[in-house]
């Protein structure tokens, strides 16, 4: 698929370092897409489609043979929801910005008063406002922790998804290495009733069905590719 890159190049009488520069990437890059090292992302395929009423479509038959795909299994990590932790978090730690310097302005105010009566008054007042904020915002803080696993898919969209899944690789029930794919680089991923490829800088991962139904986050991930990406087979 991507020697007719190359061809529309050559048809269009563009230089590399002209086609690169339309494309709005590097002479590098272009190489790259054009020997099929790497497949174009969102943005240069509208271009190749605007610019050149070029369309790339991943036929079936390009997708390669299931010999060379390797078993693997998805997770997810808490690290990997730190955007989402820190998204969630943001309104508390707003509070506790806010409450200190109404604390402050309090405790000036308080010292300001020549009264020593209305100072130990004052001072104990804002010693129990501290108190009770710090417990509050201690227990918030441990609540967001434990509600990480019921973050709406919303919440993916925008955090998670946007940035790679780790992904687990075994060959015969052994662990081989632990990768991380960045979604803006998945080239295609490929259904059927059975297995799932995803695939992935000229490599292919084998999923089977059965991971899929214990982990829902999967199905979810894929639902955020773009439509030309996915291909799906009743067979």
């Amino acid at each position: 698929m991507n020697e007719k890159i190359r061809s529309l190049r050559i048809e269009k009488g563009l230089s590399e370092k002209e086609m690169a520069k339309i494309l709005g990437i590097t002479p590098y890059r272009l190489m790259l897409l054009e020997e099929g090292s790497q497949m174009p992302n969102e943005n240069e395929q509208k271009i190749l489609l605007n610019q050149f009423g070029f369309r790339f479509e991943i036929a079936k038959e390009e997708l390669p043979d299931t010999e060379a795909v390797e078993c693997i299994s998805f997770r997810i990590t808490k690290d990997e929801l730190a955007p989402s932790l820190k998204k969630i978090n943001f309104m508390s730690w707003r509070r506790m910005f806010y409450s200190i310097i109404i604390i402050v302005l309090l405790l000036v105010y308080a010292h300001l008063m020549h009264n020593e009566t209305t100072k130990i008054m004052g001072t104990t007042t804002l010693l129990v406002i501290s108190s009770a904020f710090s417990t509050f915002f201690f227990r918030q803080k441990k609540a967001n922790k434990e509600s990480l696993l019921t973050i709406p898919q919303r919440e993916y969209r925008h955090t998670f998804f946007r940035k790679y899944m780790i992904v687990d690789i075994f060959k015969e029930d052994e662990h081989i290495l632990m990768e991380k794919i960045p979604y803006e680089q998945i080239d295609a991923v490929y259904e059927t009733p059975v297995l799932i490829f995803l695939h992935y800088r000229n490599r292919s991962y084998l999923i089977k069905k059965d991971a899929l139904a214990e982990n829902s986050i999967v199905n979810r991930f894929i639902a955020t590719l773009p439509k030309n990406k996915v291909i799906r087979s009743k067979k």
